[in-house]
């Protein structure tokens, strides 16, 4: 098993999450509507939709995570100092 970092960690949960979510809306959904055309009660629907708006705001949330892990990788990425490099590496460049 390969070790992860804390942002890629982050990153693979958000992305299962939204994934999930996803489905999850899907499903909530679809039985509220099938439950409108049969019984012609709106009470399916609206119920339907209140476990859809969690199923969002959990999408939301994982899509925000991962933005915000994406972001802090890159700035990880970037903020390495010149003098990291190593003087081997900085030999060989003037060669």
């Amino acid at each position: 098993m390969t070790t992860l970092t804390a942002a890629e960690r982050v990153r693979t949960r958000a992305s299962w999450l939204a994934t999930h979510a996803a489905i999850a809306t899907v499903l909530t959904l679809a039985p509220g509507v099938v439950y409108y055309y049969v019984a012609d009660e709106f009470v399916g629907v609206l119920l339907g939709l209140l476990l859809a708006a969690l199923a969002l705001a959990s999408l939301v949330a994982s899509l925000v995570g991962g933005f915000v892990a994406n972001a802090r990788k890159r700035a990880q990425m970037e903020a390495k100092p010149i003098a990291n490099v190593s003087k081997v590496a900085r030999e060989r460049g003037r060669d």
